[in-house]
């Protein structure tokens, strides 16, 4: 599209004028002032159509870019839980995770696990 859009706009111009040209000397239904009139809403109207594509194109370009989402099978090892990268290393799955999205962690402690490092600090309730 980026490529395209000079055309585009191009095309929203010439194509109503063509009309114009082609339409107009062989069939003499409406006066010239109504198919011009008409031929600058057709314009105006397709212009705008020009410019909401482009908009759209825009930013589902920046969207592309913005995210990063996780596909796919991830390798993960079954006893420390780090993930296996694209150059082949294991790194911690939050760093990983972080880098290929956009989620953000915060470290807590749940309740079994709590219970388990810090007895004396738990209450059982």
């Amino acid at each position: 599209w980026q490529q395209q859009r000079p055309l585009a706009y191009a095309l929203a111009v010439v194509m109503p004028l063509a009309r114009i040209g082609f339409h107009f000397p062989w069939q003499e239904t409406q006066l010239l002032s109504l198919a011009v009139l008409n031929a600058v809403i057709f314009i105006l109207a397709l212009v705008f159509y020009t410019y909401l594509a482009d908009r759209v194109a825009w930013q589902n370009k920046a969207l592309m870019t913005k995210v990063r989402t996780l596909e796919g099978i991830l390798p993960i090892c079954a006893s420390c839980k780090r993930i296996r990268n694209e150059a082949g290393e294991y790194v911690q799955m939050e760093k990983y995770i972080s880098e290929h999205s956009q989620a953000s962690f915060s470290h807590g402690l749940c309740r079994e696990c709590a219970r388990k490092l810090y007895p004396d600090l738990v209450d059982e309730d």
